[in-house]
């Protein structure tokens, strides 16, 4: 464990500073600002839109066919009385969002979006440390080899670029604000899961802080869900599982309202 502490504490070090190295940020203020909500003073004709994973897409909230009602994005549809395009999609990595980012109805949708939402990185997190995860789940101190150190780091490198890039997909198409939120820790701190919620927020951290700077960027707004979810895993995760209930998609839905209404340069009802 002291290993795996030492290269996240690095790694986020790297990540806090290398965002404003290499200037992409500063390259995000080119992006036209007049307008923030692009279409005028009317946008009921214009869509949310959602990329991610299956927490966007409400994934166990329904028959898994198609995005739940009950996930956060269509709630926010509700709220604002706007119609949704939940492009999201379980298993999504940030390199499948990047990738659906090229597509002809993705920058459709995009043209015409009110806002976007993007939540993304946690199954990038998940398929590279899928054994440390699996050994922490038994409640021992784990081992972490270097192999398990490369993979989880290459990962979260891999994810931080792909974030950019996303980001800067999203611009070439829309002005519309994008809401960005960043990872929670699906696992509470109680006996049994100590250990898998410790190593759970150590491998999140730098990914999460990498989510804050990204967040710097003109027209972005950040969501903490990590917060919405802490301490409050037991009723607003679902059981045996690490998606949101339909509470911890409401509180999400609620926190992304709260932190609109708190942007004066955003403009929808």
């Amino acid at each position: 464990m002291k290993s795996l502490k030492k290269w996240i504490q690095a790694l986020a070090t790297l990540a806090s500073l290398s965002v404003f190295a290499s200037g992409t940020v500063g390259s995000f203020a080119a992006t036209p600002s007049s307008s923030l909500n692009h279409h005028g003073s009317t946008v009921s004709n214009h869509p949310i839109v959602a990329l991610g994973d299956s927490i966007s897409y409400g994934y166990n909230l329904g028959n898994n066919k198609a995005p739940s009602p009950l996930a956060f994005p269509e709630l926010l549809g509700s709220a604002y009385h706007l119609p949704v395009v939940n492009l999201s999609h379980p298993g999504w990595t940030t390199t499948d969002v990047l990738g659906l980012l090229s597509s002809a109805s993705a920058k459709a949708s995009l043209k015409s979006a009110a806002l976007v939402t993007l939540d993304i990185g946690s199954n990038d997190l998940i398929q590279a440390t899928e054994p440390i995860l699996k050994e922490a789940e038994t409640g021992q101190p784990i081992t972490v080899t270097p192999q398990d150190e490369e993979t989880a780091q290459a990962a979260i490198i891999n994810a931080n670029k792909n974030l950019l890039r996303i980001v800067a997909e999203i611009r070439m198409d829309t002005k519309a604000p994008i809401v960005l939120l960043n990872l929670y820790n699906p696992f509470p701190a109680t006996p049994g899961q100590t250990t898998l919620h410790s190593v759970t927020a150590q491998l999140e951290a730098p990914l999460n802080l990498w989510i804050a700077h990204v967040a710097l960027g003109p027209h972005i707004v950040l969501v903490n869900a990590n917060q919405v979810f802490a301490g409050k895993q037991a009723s607003l995760i679902l059981p045996f599982d690490i998606h949101p209930t339909a509470q911890g998609q409401s509180l999400l839905a609620k926190a992304i309202l709260q932190a609109v209404k708190k942007t004066p340069w955003i403009h929808l009802k």
